[in-house]
């Protein structure tokens, strides 16, 4: 603690006996009243294969000890820049002479100095409970792991989302956005919790990872711990580089890849299964392709810089060198790993070379239609800065018009042909593959045509304005 002077500072702060005296007040209440409404629930409603009031006792503590590490701690992790730009100190916080993964020590842990302490008295309680119900320690482990994990990622993408929202709003919006985030993460720590009811079940759930029987448990955290490793990148840019964008270039294609892996893993058919298409790997491989450009995404100004940092180099900024730096190569990056391992999976499911191939098109022209479309966005905004409205609706129109084509017109195909429709025929599809007609990504690729064109003229402009300027 006295290595880090932002941890000082708060605990001088929220340590001050008055401060400890009201939380343990509050503390002590809680507690109290979860007690006897244990007991009282317990005596009640007692019935054959009980686990007995210990287990009732470990179950609750460890719902409360979820909801004081994720929600009590992702709110305060998420007020502090919000804390600090409203006492006028954020400059000199930001002119400290630490690094960045310090100053994140030093909030995370600084501002949930009192929630630390409850957390610690909380595991004292669950260890007793622990051992006077029975439940196994390897479970008692990986559950604290998997609080642990949770807690961290939590907190962490709380400062995150306020660093971003406080650098332009000062608002509040990021940090109440992350803890309902917790709030709705907090019933899968419970379903947790709750299988302790029967805890033979939860000491042998299993999940597979290439072929390996991983605990259900270990695997979650890990997951967690792989997400808030990136987030604490992500934060340590916004600390140290301000407005750049969360996540390099280099830097997505990587978070990219291993995420892919490791739900590749998780979804990867057993020998000899031959299910369907597979509802878990669709859904969860495509949300961060369609997420992760947001993070990555730089605005038109910065094509300006790079480009003056070509030139001051003595090199020759065309529009290669203008392609090679802009928002669409890192896009076509991201979606061409993304095409590979969706092509391994469906190729594991036993679909055909040409099915696979023309299912990933499909897949793969749906979202590049709306990444060229918000590249449209980021190039015009300095021209016109409501033109995301435009674009906006016009991604609206096109999710959701071929649907309510379909419907009005009493059309078995035309759904297919927005995002919404085509992954709702393909998540229907249980145990055969779905057949795709090469008009859907043949339709998809000509709505390219329209924001290729605009773009191109708005790079065009781009580089004469900087040549005019040399």
């Amino acid at each position: 603690m006295r290595g880090n002077p932002i941890i000082e500072r708060y605990a001088a702060s929220l340590l001050r006996p008055s401060q400890v005296w009201i939380a343990a007040t509050i503390y002590a209440v809680a507690v109290a009243i979860l007690l006897l409404v244990d007991a009282a629930i317990y005596q009640r409603h007692p019935g054959p294969g009980d686990p007995g009031v210990w287990v009732y006792l470990y179950n609750h503590f460890l719902i409360f000890q979820a909801f004081t590490l994720c929600v009590l701690g992702g709110f305060n992790s998420g007020a502090a820049i919000r804390n600090e730009m409203r006492e006028k100190t954020y400059d000199f916080f930001r002119l400290l002479p630490m690094s960045a993964c310090r100053k994140t020590i030093g909030i995370v842990v600084g501002r949930n100095l009192l929630v630390l302490l409850m957390a610690a008295v909380n595991g004292g309680f669950l260890l007793a409970f622990g051992k006077l119900g029975g439940v196994a320690p390897a479970l008692q482990s990986q559950l604290a792991l998997v609080l642990v994990a949770f807690a961290l990622l939590i907190n962490l993408a709380a400062l995150l989302g306020s660093v971003g929202a406080s650098r332009k709003t000062g608002g509040p919006t990021a940090s109440i956005a992350f803890v309902f985030a917790a709030i709705f993460a907090t019933p899968f720590l419970i379903q947790a919790a709750g299988r302790i009811f029967d805890i033979q079940s939860v000491d042998i759930t299993r999940v597979f990872f290439y072929g390996l029987r991983v605990p259900l448990l270990v695997a979650m955290s890990l997951t967690a711990l792989y997400f808030a490793v990136w987030v604490l990148v992500g934060i340590a840019r916004a600390f140290d580089l301000g407005d750049e964008p969360l996540f390099t270039r280099g830097g997505a294609v990587l978070f990219l890849m291993g995420f892919e892996l490791a739900v590749l893993g998780f979804f990867r058919p057993q020998a000899g299964e031959k299910s369907g298409l597979g509802y878990f790997f669709w859904t969860v491989s495509l949300v961060p392709l369609l997420l992760l450009p947001l993070g990555a995404m730089v605005k038109f100004d910065k094509y300006l810089e790079r480009s003056w940092a070509f030139q001051r180099d003595g090199k020759v900024f065309g529009m290669r060198e203008m392609l090679r730096v802009s928002n669409v190569a890192v896009w076509l990056a991201l979606l061409l790993v993304w095409g590979l391992f969706a092509s391994v999976e469906s190729l594991m499911l036993g679909m055909s070379v040409s099915d696979s191939l023309q299912l990933v098109l499909a897949l793969l022209s749906f979202c590049l239609v709306f990444l060229l479309l918000a590249e449209v966005g980021i190039v015009y905004t300095p021209v016109n800065g409501k033109v995301m409205w435009l674009v906006g609706f016009v991604s609206l129109l096109i999710l959701l018009l071929p649907v309510v084509a379909s419907v009005v017109l009493n059309s078995e195909t035309l759904h297919l042909y927005c995002l919404p429709g085509f992954f709702g025929e393909l998540l229907g599809e249980a145990h055969a593959a779905l057949p795709v007609d090469r008009s859907v990504w043949t339709v998809n690729l000509l709505l390219c045509v329209v924001p290729c064109a605009l773009i191109w003229r708005r790079y065009r402009f781009a580089l004469s304005a900087r040549r005019s300027m040399v």
